[in-house]
C-alpha cells in the first residue's frame, strides 16, 4: 500500500483483514454447483413428503367418515333410540348437577365466593364453613376503647322539663279518647 497523501483519506475495506477470500459464486465453481444441487434435491424431497402426508391425512379422514356412516347404517332403530336416550340422560344429569350447584351457591354465598369452582356439595361442610366465614353477630357491640388516664363516667340522663311532662301526659290522654 502506498502512504496516504495529505488530503486523501484511506477507506477501510468491508472485508476483515486476514480473512480467506471466498470463491466466486459462479457456475464455474464445482462446490457451488454441488451445494445448489443438494439443496434443490432436499427441497424436492421435502415437497414430495409433504404432499404424501397431506394425501394420507385426507385418506384417513375419508375412512373415518365412511366408518361412521357404516356404523350408523348397521345400527338398528332400537340401537339408535338407545343412543339418543343415553345422550338425553347425560344431558339431564349435567343440568341436574348445575342446578344443585346453583342452589348451594344461593344457600351458602360466603362459601361460594371463597371457594369458587372448588365448592364441595356436602351441605354440612358448607354450613360449617359458612358459620366460620359469617361476620360476628350484629347483636354484640364492640367494646368501647378505654383510656386508662380518663376514667369511665356514666352518662347523666337529661332532666325532663315540666312542660315536656305535661305535653306527654296530654298526648297520652288524647290517644286514649281518640282525639
Amino acid at each position: 500500500m502506498s502512504d496516504p497523501v495529505a488530503g486523501e483519506v484511506e477507506v477501510p475495506s468491508s472485508e476483515p483483514t486476514g480473512a480467506v477470500p471466498e470463491a466466486p459464486a459462479t457456475e464455474d465453481n464445482p462446490l457451488v454447483t454441488e451445494y445448489k444441487n443438494r439443496f434443490a434435491g432436499s427441497q424436492r424431497s421435502l415437497t414430495e413428503t409433504q404432499k404424501e402426508r397431506d394425501r394420507l391425512k385426507a385418506e384417513a379422514e375419508a375412512l373415518r367418515q365412511w366408518k361412521a356412516e357404516r356404523e350408523m347404517a348397521d345400527m338398528t332403530e332400537v340401537d339408535r333410540l338407545k343412543a339418543e336416550r343415553d345422550a338425553a340422560r347425560q344431558e339431564a344429569e349435567t343440568a341436574r348437577a348445575e342446578a344443585q350447584l346453583a342452589a348451594l351457591r344461593a344457600r351458602f354465598p360466603l362459601s361460594a365466593a371463597t371457594l369458587g369452582n372448588a365448592m364441595p356439595t356436602d351441605e354440612e361442610a358448607l354450613a360449617t364453613l359458612e358459620a366460620k366465614l359469617a361476620p360476628a353477630s350484629a347483636e354484640s357491640e364492640p367494646e368501647p376503647r378505654l383510656d386508662p388516664n380518663n376514667p369511665r363516667r356514666t352518662p347523666e340522663a337529661p332532666e325532663a322539663s315540666e312542660d315536656a311532662a305535661w305535653l306527654a301526659m296530654d298526648r297520652e290522654i288524647r290517644s286514649m279518647f281518640g282525639d
